[in-house]
């Protein structure tokens, strides 16, 4: 999280030990290195190579890739990584995955201002991660080839700028035969995995995603 700009392994370390706990797998945070100083795709490269190593470290166990906002969209690039590339990724978990550069859909004007992350703060962040703009699938999800991906959940809020982005990205990959597992969130804001604990609804979206995640990593 944090539009490639923000946040390091302290900021996300509770949500990755819920991960750990709910799903029982063993986590892995790339502490990834940011824009503007390192803008794409220094940060994908950093969580490809993450991933080759976990794949090496257990090479038995499925390995799933995951993150929220920012980190979704590295999720997602990786996820196309890895089905051209290796290794096999088994799940992605997509919390309001940033997958739509041009800001082009409706929620980003309905839910723009008003609602924690506004449409100027991600015109910010892309300028930050992509100085001069980019037309890469990798990052510019909703052009992206993505047959053949591994299966998605894909967790959406209700009022957040993002959130018709991550349901246009859900429709791609249903589209291309990926299976997808779609978490809405009514009325929770861009962000609501940062706030397990303190809010029912977030935790209700939150545990229903990873629930899904266990199931796909199970053969569910």
């Amino acid at each position: 999280g944090g539009g490639w700009v923000l946040g390091d392994l302290d900021t996300h370390d509770p949500l990755c030990r819920r991960v750990a706990n709910a799903v029982g797998a063993v986590v892995v945070a790339a502490d990834y290195r940011l824009a503007p100083e390192h803008p794409h795709p220094a940060p994908l490269d950093d969580a490809q190579a993450a991933l080759r190593a976990v794949a090496q470290w257990f090479p038995e166990r499925p390995v799933a890739v995951a993150g929220d906002s920012a980190g979704a969209s590295l999720a997602a690039g990786l996820a196309l990584r890895a089905r051209d590339a290796g290794p096999r990724v088994a799940a992605q978990l997509l919390f309001y995955p940033s997958t739509d550069p041009a800001q082009s859909q409706p929620s980003t004007v309905d839910n723009g201002e008003g609602y924690f992350l506004t449409a100027s703060d991600m015109r910010w962040f892309y300028d930050q991660y992509l100085p001069g703009g980019s037309d890469d699938p990798q990052v510019d999800l909703l052009h992206a080839d993505v047959r053949g991906v591994a299966p998605a959940v894909v967790a959406t809020a209700e009022f957040d700028p993002l959130r018709d982005e991550g349901q246009a990205y859900a429709d791609l990959l249903e589209r291309s035969g990926v299976a997808v597992r779609r978490i809405p969130g009514p009325g929770l804001i861009h962000g609501y995995a940062a706030f397990l604990g303190a809010v029912d609804a977030a935790e209700r979206a939150a545990g229903d995603a990873l629930n899904e995640l266990a199931e796909l990593l199970t053969g569910g």
